[in-house]
This record gives structure tokens, C-alpha cells and sequence, in this order.
């Protein structure tokens, strides 16, 4: 053998004799005539062969046989024309390729045996009178294998050793720029080394002792844990702890992983520790402010319960004391009326009477303000609602007070909800309706409800005086009216109810209308049932 460089690279070529050189002639010669059958052959054998196998299956029948042709080209020019370089070239390439796809050289050892042990029966046919040819023959068969072993052997080690010497520079650089301290310790948790980033010691002062040693009362008993875990077990844990150091006490979050044998025995455990203090620090602190939030929450919730008891008291005081001089001036006037009778002067009369109907106008007032308040407190009692039946049931108590209004009802979906409540919704809505377009000729109202992104939305539609919806902000609030009482009668908290039990129910409410031109009163409720 002699060693000749190649782009750089040293490649070993064989240094054959002229005797030589004719006994590989007639190798080529005699290997050439035995292709087809020998490939046959191979195939058969190679089939199931759980590493080539797949690699002939991934073959067309005419990627294998321009391989074939051009092995043999590679071998005839090296053999009779001295190109032994390309033929090395292409055994260092088939090397490498073997150690990079992880096939163990045994495996092409046992590949090229076949080859020799397949051509036996054949020499035997053929040379049957000629035992010296045969030999020739063989012998440089055995010439040329033995080559090309060695050149694909040498190939293949070279690349398995650089693959090695990669790998152990790749986890050399992850060992030593790794933020996390990691440590190489022994089946028994000694610690045999560790990489810069454990810092708070020096490694001197590491090395050769077990990893409990640095960890306290308080958490050597999880660390010996976690070691009992990884070595009863063979997989791995993780702990907390706290260590004290040179720079005081450090938290962290380690995970202990094993190495194991060929055998499966632990022959080692690895060990990442990431410094997590500020995470610490900083649970501590929400942890903290997490109290000191409940603390300000319950005083919140004490003051907005004694706010509650004084609305309570407030709403009592509305009910009990406005009523009774509401009482009494009603009283006194229907007294008066009563007493002076005939004597009264129409002027007198107007004036008595426009008491009267601003007294009953007050109480009504005070009843919705009342109705309105409770709303708040008012627990809801939840099920499943016919909205269809609803819907109808209040239409025919408006029908019978408004005879001339025509109502077109669609099909209404079902929903989930307190039926009293969402029944003085639809009250409301549709009253209003009714009452809005009772000035038109032919007053129509529109009922209907469609499914859209997880919430069903049901309208009312009119053909009625409509609103400016300049003022809508104004809407639904508590005694808020964009007409005035000589166009409609009314107080003003109808729709103020409606959007409170709407958002009791996590719904909305909305509106559009053109003045003059009728209006359209919307409110959704989600299709879930939603805890309130």
C-alpha cells in the first residue's frame, strides 16, 4: 500500500506487482461474466437483510444497474489502466456514507463474505479441469475484496472518529455555555464534574462530594428522593431546593436524568440545575399582593354591603314615607272635590284634577323606581324557556288592548334564563311597540330571532314614530324619555329594566331607529347557560 494525497486528503492505493495485476485481470474477467447471476443471487439473499434490504428497496431496477455498471467501469479502469485513485476516491466515499447512515462495519464484512461465498459454486462448475485457473481466479478475488475493505474500512473509522470528535465538541460547547448549571455525577449522586456556570463554587470544592451535601436539612431529604427515583426507576425526576452559597440562598429547579449501559444498568446521572431565585422572588411578591388584593376585596365587599343596606333603607323610605303624603293630598283633594261639588268653578275643577293625575302619575314613580331596585338583589331562578310561547302569550294581552295592531311572529329559538325576568323584557320591548306606532294608520310589529356568533338574537321591529338617534345614548337610562308625555304616556324606566335583566343574563341590548320611520329593539342572550 501507498499512501498519495487528494484534494488535500490522503488516500491509500494498493502497489500491486505485474504478477498481480494478471491474477486481477482474470478476476475482472471471470466477475464480469458472473454479474447477472451473481446479482440474482444477491437480491434473493439481501431481500430481507434488515440494513441493505431497505437500501435495495429504495433502488429502481435501473439505479442498481447503473451502479452496477459503473463499480464495474471504476474496477477496469484501476485494474488495467493503474486509475487506481478514482477507485479509492469512490471506496472513501462508500466508507463515509456507511458510517454516516450508522451501519456497522460488520455488516458490510458480512456483505462482502456473502459475495465470496455466493462465487464458490460457481468456480466449481466452471473450473472444474482447470483447478489453477480457479485458483488464480479466487486468489484475485481475494486481492481485490481484501483492497477494497481495507480502503472502505479505513474511510469508514476515519469519519466515525471525526463524527465522534464533532459530538464531543458540540456537547462540550452545550456543557460549558449552558446558562444552567449541569453536573456529571455517579451512580451513588458524588459529583465527578460540572461545568463553569455552577460558579458559587469552585470546582475543587465540588468534585469528589455528594450533591447532598450542599442542600440543608430542610431539602436533603427531596434531593436524596429524587436520586432514590432515578435509580430505582431508570428515568427521570425533578426537585426544588434551596442552597446556601457564598451570595446567600439560591432556589432551584433541578432535573436528574439517568445513563444507562448497553445492559440497562445506571452507570451515571446527570444532573441540570436552572437558577430560578427571581422566579421565586417574584411568586413571593404576587403571592403577597395576591393577599393584600383579598384583604382590599373583602373590605370592598363589606362596603358595598353596607352601601346595599342603606339603598335598602333609602328604597323603604321611598315606599313608606313619599307614599303616605301622596296619600294624603290625594285624599284631600278627592274631599275637596266631593264637598264643594256643583260649587266648584271649572277652573278649580282643571286644577283638582290635574292634582289627582299627577298624584297617581307619582305613585306609578315610586313603583317603578321600587321594581327597578329590587332588580339588583333579585336571585335568579334559572331553566329552560319557551321563548316562541312567550312571545306569543304577550302578544295576545297587547292584541286585546290594541286590536288594530297586526303582529308578524317568526319562529323564535328557545334559550336558558329566569322566565319571570326575560318576560318583563319581552313586556317591555313589545309594549313599547305597540304604544310607538299606535299613531300610524296600520300599525305592524315584527317579531323574530336568528343564531350568530354563539348568542341568539331576538327583535322587534315597528312602523311607529321611531327616535333620533342622536339622543340614543340616553335610551335606556333610569327616567330618560326622547318623547314628551303629550305624544305618549310613559315614565321612563321601561328600558331601563330591559337592559338590566339583559346583562343579568351576560346579554346585550341595542337599538336602531329613524325618526318618523319606526324602530327595531334588539337583545341577545348566549346560547350556553352562563353562571351569573
Amino acid at each position: 500500500m501507498m499512501s498519495i494525497s487528494i484534494n488535500g486528503e490522503s488516500i491509500s492505493v494498493p502497489d500491486f506487482s505485474g504478477e498481480e495485476i494478471a491474477v486481477l485481470k482474470k478476476y475482472f474477467e471471470y466477475n464480469k461474466r458472473y454479474q447477472e447471476e451473481l446479482q440474482l443471487e444477491f437480491q434473493t439473499k439481501l431481500k430481507d437483510h434488515p440494513v441493505f434490504g431497505p437500501m435495495m428497496a429504495s433502488m429502481t431496477p435501473e439505479m442498481q444497474q447503473a451502479q452496477q455498471a459503473r463499480s464495474l467501469e471504476l474496477q477496469r479502469a484501476a485494474i488495467y489502466d493503474g486509475k487506481w485513485e478514482d477507485y479509492a476516491t469512490d471506496l472513501l466515499a462508500q466508507g463515509r456514507m456507511y458510517a454516516r447512515m450508522n451501519i456497522k462495519y460488520t455488516d458490510w464484512y458480512e456483505l462482502i463474505k456473502m459475495a465470496k461465498v455466493a462465487i464458490v459454486p460457481l468456480i466449481k462448475r466452471d473450473f472444474v479441469n482447470d483447478t489453477l485457473e480457479a485458483i488464480d481466479f479466487y486468489d484475485g478475488l481475494c486481492k481485490f475484496t481484501d483492497y477494497a475493505m481495507y480502503g472502505i474500512a479505513e474511510a469508514y473509522f476515519q469519519e466515525k472518529n471525526q463524527m465522534i470528535r464533532d459530538g464531543e465538541e458540540r456537547y462540550r460547547i452545550i456543557f460549558e455555555n449552558s446558562k444552567d448549571h449541569i453536573l456529571l455525577l455517579d451512580a451513588k449522586g458524588v459529583i465527578i464534574t460540572v461545568n463553569h456556570t455552577a460558579h458559587h463554587y469552585s470546582i475543587n470544592a465540588l468534585v469528589g462530594r455528594a450533591i447532598t451535601d450542599f442542600h440543608g436539612a430542610d431539602n436533603k431529604e427531596a434531593v436524596q428522593k429524587a436520586l432514590d427515583f432515578v435509580h430505582d426507576r431508570k428515568t427521570s425526576d425533578i426537585f426544588e431546593s434551596a442552597v446556601e452559597t457564598n451570595d446567600g440562598v439560591v432556589f432551584y429547579r433541578s432535573t436528574l436524568s439517568p445513563v444507562l449501559d448497553a445492559q440497562g444498568n445506571l452507570q451515571n446521572i446527570v444532573m441540570i440545575s436552572r437558577d430560578v431565585t427571581e422566579l421565586k422572588m417574584t411568586e413571593l411578591e404576587l403571592y403577597n399582593l395576591n393577599l393584600t388584593l383579598e384583604k382590599k376585596v373583602a373590605l370592598r365587599t363589606e362596603e358595598l354591603a353596607a352601601i346595599n343596606k342603606e339603598l335598602e333603607s333609602f328604597t323603604y323610605s321611598v315606599s313608606h314615607d313619599l307614599r303616605s303624603p301622596l296619600r294624603a293630598i290625594n285624599g284631600f283633594s278627592e274631599i275637596l272635590k266631593r264637598e264643594l261639588g256643583t260649587d266648584l268653578t271649572a277652573d278649580t275643577a282643571d286644577c283638582l284634577q290635574e292634582i289627582l293625575m299627577n298624584t297617581k302619575k307619582m305613585g306609578q314613580l315610586i313603583d317603578n323606581l321600587l321594581e327597578f331596585s329590587r332588580l339588583g338583589k333579585r336571585p335568579m331562578q334559572k331553566a329552560r324557556i319557551d321563548m316562541n310561547e312567550l312571545f306569543n302569550t304577550v302578544v295576545d294581552d297587547c292584541r286585546k288592548s290594541n286590536p288594530h295592531a297586526t303582529f308578524h311572529i317568526k319562529e323564535i329559538a328557545e334559550t336558558t334564563g329566569d322566565r319571570d325576568m326575560l318576560k318583563q323584557v319581552v313586556i317591555n320591548i313589545v309594549s313599547n311597540a305597540v304604544k310607538y306606532s299606535s299613531k300610524n294608520p296600520k300599525p305592524r310589529i315584527e317579531i323574530g330571532s336568528e343564531q350568530k356568533n354563539g348568542s341568539t338574537i331576538y327583535y322587534v321591529n315597528d312602523n311607529g314614530a321611531g327616535f333620533n338617534m342622536r339622543y340614543y345614548d340616553k335610551l335606556f337610562g333610569v327616567f330618560q324619555r326622547l318623547h314628551g308625555a303629550d305624544e305618549f304616556e310613559g315614565i321612563g324606566v321601561g328600558l331601563a329594566i330591559v337592559q338590566r335583566v339583559v346583562s343579568k343574563h351576560a346579554g346585550k341590548v341595542w337599538a336602531e331607529a329613524e325618526e318618523n320611520n319606526g324602530a327595531t329593539f334588539y337583545f341577545s342572550l348566549p346560547d350556553e347557560e352562563v353562571t351569573v
